[in-house]
C-alpha cells in the first residue's frame, strides 16, 4: 500500500450475497435519492404546486421540484440544524403548501421541534416526505410521512443506491405498482470504473496514470447531476447490498465519532454542532463549525490526504435569499469523516492535523 486518503469517495470492494433485494408495492430501490423524490413528483400533477423545503439542504433535492415547475418556499434552519419552530408554523398557516420535505441531519433528531405540527399536517391535503438519507441507522422518531426516501450510497461502496418507502394510504393510491425503469449504466460503468481503479491505486496495483480515479468519479457525478430520467438501482449493488456488515458500520462510526467529540474541546477554533451522542445515534459524519479560515484548513488537511468536506455549497436557489443566520451556517460547516473505513489511529491523525492548522495560522 503506497498511501492512505481519509474521507472521499468509498472505493471498498463488495461482495456479492446470496439474497437479492426486490421491489415490492411499498418499497421500490432506485439508483439515488433525487430519484426517490423524481418518483414521486411523476405521480402528481405539479406544475405550480406549493412545496415546503429547507434553507440548508443540498442541490441536489432542489433540482427536481425545481425542473418540474413547483412553487416553492424555504423555512429556516438554525444553528443547531433545527427548524425555526415560529416561523414553520406561521409559513404553514400563511403559505398552504401541497408538499413538505423534511430531514434530520447527520444522524441527529433535529426535527424534534417541530413533529407536532408536521403530524397535524397528516390531517390536512398535504404531503408529507422525510429524507432519512442522514438518519437510517439511528433510532430516531420518524414524522407521519407519506414517504420515506434516502440514499444508501452514501453510506458505504454501493455504486448506486436510493430507496423509496411507500407509507401512508393516500400515497399508495399516487402509485399504480407498475412502474419499470432501466438502469443508469452510464453512471454505473463510470462509477464502478473510478472505485475499481481508486481500490488499485491505494493497495499499489495501479497500472495507469496517478490517480486517474479522480476523473472517473467526477465523470460519474456529472451524469448523475444532467440526469433527468428516473433510473432502478442497478443488479449490481441489488446483488451486494445484503453482504455489508450494517452492524459492525453503525459501530464503528459511532465509535470514531465519540472520539473527535471528545478531542474537539482541545481546539477552541472548532465546535461540535452535537456535542453528545445517545446510544440511539448513528452519525453520517461528525459536523463541526469552523470559527475562522474553513478553507484554508481544508486546503492544509488535503495536502496531507485529509479530505474535511463541506457537504453542500450553497445552492444557487437559494443564494438570494439566504438570511445571515443561515448563510453563516453554509459557510461555517465542516463534516469530519468518521465512517467504517478508519480507525482510532485515523481520527488522532484528523484531529492533530486540526491542531498543527490552527497553531501555525
Amino acid at each position: 500500500m503506497i498511501e492512505k486518503e481519509i474521507g472521499s469517495n468509498f472505493h471498498e470492494i463488495i461482495n456479492s450475497s446470496i439474497n437479492r433485494i426486490e421491489d415490492s408495492k411499498k418499497i421500490k430501490f432506485l439508483d439515488s435519492g433525487r430519484s426517490a423524490i423524481s418518483i414521486i413528483l411523476e405521480q402528481m400533477n405539479c406544475k405550480d404546486m406549493k412545496v415546503l423545503l429547507p434553507i440548508y439542504t443540498c442541490e441536489s433535492v432542489i433540482k427536481p421540484f425545481v425542473s418540474r415547475g413547483c412553487e416553492i418556499r424555504y423555512y429556516k434552519v438554525d444553528e443547531k440544524l433545527e427548524p425555526d419552530k415560529e416561523e414553520f408554523k406561521k409559513i404553514l398557516q400563511e403559505y398552504d403548501p401541497k408538499l413538505v420535505y423534511v430531514h434530520s441531519y447527520f444522524g441527529f433528531d433535529t426535527l424534534k421541534k417541530i413533529r407536532h405540527e408536521i403530524n397535524e399536517l397528516c390531517k390536512k391535503d398535504t404531503l408529507i416526505v422525510e429524507d432519512i438519507t442522514h438518519s437510517m441507522f439511528s433510532k430516531v422518531e420518524r414524522i407521519n410521512a407519506d414517504f420515506y426516501l434516502g440514499s444508501l450510497r452514501k453510506w458505504c461502496s454501493l455504486p448506486d443506491g436510493g430507496v423509496i418507502e411507500i407509507v401512508s394510504e393516500r400515497a399508495n393510491t399516487l402509485f399504480d405498482g407498475k412502474n419499470i425503469f432501466e438502469e443508469n449504466t452510464s453512471f454505473l460503468e463510470a462509477r464502478l470504473r473510478a472505485q475499481k481503479q481508486k481500490e488499485m491505486y491505494f493497495n499499489g496495483r495501479s497500472q495507469g496514470k496517478d490517480k486517474d480515479f479522480i476523473q472517473w468519479f467526477d465523470k460519474s457525478e456529472e451524469i448523475l447531476e444532467q440526469q433527468g430520467n428516473i433510473y432502478t438501482m442497478s443488479n449490481y449493488s441489488r446483488e451486494r447490498i445484503e453482504s455489508i456488515e450494517w452492524d459492525a458500520l453503525k459501530k464503528r462510526r459511532s465509535e470514531n465519532y465519540r472520539y473527535l467529540v471528545d478531542k474537539m474541546d482541545e481546539i477552541k477554533e472548532i465546535e461540535a454542532i452535537f456535542p453528545n451522542m445517545s446510544q440511539d445515534v448513528v452519525p453520517l459524519y461528525c459536523p463541526v463549525y469552523v470559527k475562522k479560515a474553513r478553507n484554508e484548513l481544508r486546503v492544509f488537511a488535503r495536502k496531507r490526504n485529509i479530505m474535511l468536506p463541506v457537504i453542500w455549497p450553497i445552492p444557487p436557489e437559494v443564494e438570494q435569499i439566504l438570511g445571515d443566520d443561515s448563510r453563516w451556517v453554509y459557510e461555517h460547516i465542516l463534516a469530519i469523516p468518521c465512517d467504517q473505513r478508519y480507525t482510532r489511529t485515523d481520527m488522532e491523525t484528523i484531529i492533530s492535523t486540526m491542531k498543527l492548522f490552527f497553531e501555525e495560522a
